[in-house]
């Protein structure tokens, strides 16, 4: 997460939590959110959203102002079923613009306080992971969480994170999760608004299913529901009116519809049968062949390949154009394709995320991705065919080394310069030496280097093991100059 250099720049400020008073039965769920993207140039807004199967889906929103904001903390306590399975769906805003989410499956343990902690990480931008996972550092995780895997809450406030991952003194650390279903009580310590009913979204296929199969499978994508495919009960047998139920097609032979010559009756399977079978009644249309076989006339589908007939055509089945911004379905003239707003795509720019379908059905990224690898001898960049590139240059930098100077990049690292050259010392017993990480000091000469305390009645004076210049044996008899 965050360095610690800039951690201490920007000062610990700890979310407090709205409890109640500590019990030993108090059954809850404490959601710590955090972040490594630049605040608020990169996110400037987290929005907790958290649903169950007893309760109403439950917002609770941050503005991030700047980083004292974070940790966002959410407590999440049960409805009557405290066994019931918590969504938790974390999105990291900017300007209105969903950047990141993470999504996390849990539930409560009767009588016990847990602490999950999600990261909204910049490695995560773009990723797409299945209804199954969510992302967590760049990779693709199992949503569902464990809860006995998860710390107990001591009811010390979090801190922040590192880079490496490690979580302020104080803070109940519960790795890298990310979101899932939470409550019928929500409360949002720091949060700027109270928690309230969502508006219209989901956090799952199963909040957007309407009951009807006939108008298709409908699926959650980033929050919206988005419509599935019509089903079409089109037989190909004109003279039967095909509807769909909510169990499944039927096709409902009507002898009324059989008018070419007296007598017709209308068979399920070959349409239209007459008395006497002739070229008139019996004949083909755009998606069947027809041939009399004594009085039958038997009609044959020319619908092959997995196609299908629509409006006395074959198309492909599904009615499929291709296209994933339209919702396909057979209407009563032919296919019709309708433009889905907000349906997933691709619109071919490795630099964009969150690719969505528009209003007029073109395909756009709805941000771009941010490239850094935080690595000053690399120059970041993106390219629409294949994504972030780092570029080695050979820029000036600090190698981190005292004892050099002039360093410079070579193949995306640092390297040291020239030597640093320090200054003699004229200290007796003392030399000079360049460190590393203080760069030029002295340390003392080895023990019994010779010195002069410059006193020339005594002989053989010496270094001790601190720098001293020890005095030698005095000279009877002598005078001090």
């Amino acid at each position: 997460m965050l360095s610690a250099d800039r951690r201490r720049a920007l000062g610990l400020v700890a979310v407090a939590l709205t409890l109640t008073a500590c019990s030993t039965d108090l059954t809850e769920l404490i959601v710590i959110v955090d972040t490594d993207l630049a605040v608020p140039a990169q996110l400037d807004e987290i929005v907790v959203t958290t649903q169950s199967a007893t309760g109403g889906v439950k917002t609770a929103a941050a503005s991030l102002a700047d980083s004292t904001a974070l940790p966002m903390t959410v407590g999440l306590r049960p409805g009557a079923d405290t066994s019931a399975t918590v969504m938790v769906y974390v999105r990291g805003r900017l300007a209105g613009t969903e950047q990141v989410v993470a999504r996390v499956n849990t539930h409560f343990l009767p009588g016990e306080r847990r602490v999950l902690r999600v990261d909204l990480t910049n490695a995560c931008i773009g990723v797409v992971c299945t209804d199954s996972q969510t992302c967590s550092r760049g990779a693709c995780v199992p949503r569902a969480v464990d809860p006995a895997t998860l710390p107990r809450f001591t009811g010390t406030a979090p801190g922040r994170r590192d880079d490496a991952g490690e979580a302020d003194a104080g803070e109940a650390d519960a790795g890298d999760v990310d979101a899932g279903p939470g409550d019928a009580g929500l409360s949002d310590a720091g949060a700027e608004d109270a928690a309230t009913d969502a508006p219209p979204g989901c956090l799952a296929d199963s909040d957007c299913a309407d009951g009807d199969a006939c108008n298709g499978v409908e699926h959650c994508d980033t929050g919206v529901c988005l419509p599935g495919t019509p089903v079409s009960c089109d037989d190909g047998i004109g003279c039967t009116v095909d509807r769909c139920t909510a169990s499944a097609c039927t096709h409902t032979a009507t002898d009324a519809a059989c008018t070419v010559s007296p007598g017709g009756t209308c068979d399920a399977m070959f349409g239209c049968q007459y008395p006497t079978c002739t070229p008139l009644n019996c004949a083909g249309d755009g998606c069947t062949s027809a041939a009399c076989s004594g009085v039958v006339c038997e009609r044959t589908s020319l619908c092959t390949g997995g196609s299908m007939c629509c409006g006395d055509a074959c198309v492909a089945a599904g009615c499929d154009d291709g296209d994933p911004c339209t919702a396909d379905a057979c209407g009563a003239t032919g296919c019709e394709h309708t433009v889905t707003p907000g349906a997933a795509c691709s619109d071919r720019n490795a630099c964009t995320a969150g690719d969505a379908c528009d209003a007029t059905g073109a395909c756009v990224g709805r941000f771009t991705l941010f490239c850094t690898d935080r690595n000053p001898c690399t120059n970041d960049s993106c390219v629409a065919r294949s994504g972030c590139q780092y570029i080695p240059n050979s820029a000036r930098c600090d190698d981190g080394n005292a004892c050099t100077a002039a360093d410079v990049c070579s193949l995306g690292a640092c390297v040291g310069g020239l030597g640093v050259a320090c200054t003699p010392t004229i200290v007796e017993c003392m030399h000079s030496i360049c460190d590393p990480l203080l760069g030029c000091t002295t340390e003392p000469d080895a023990s019994g280097t010779v010195c002069s305390d410059l006193d020339n009645c005594t002989n053989g004076d010496h270094c001790d093991a601190v720098g001293n210049c020890i005095p030698g044996r005095y000279v009877p008899g002598c005078s001090p100059a």
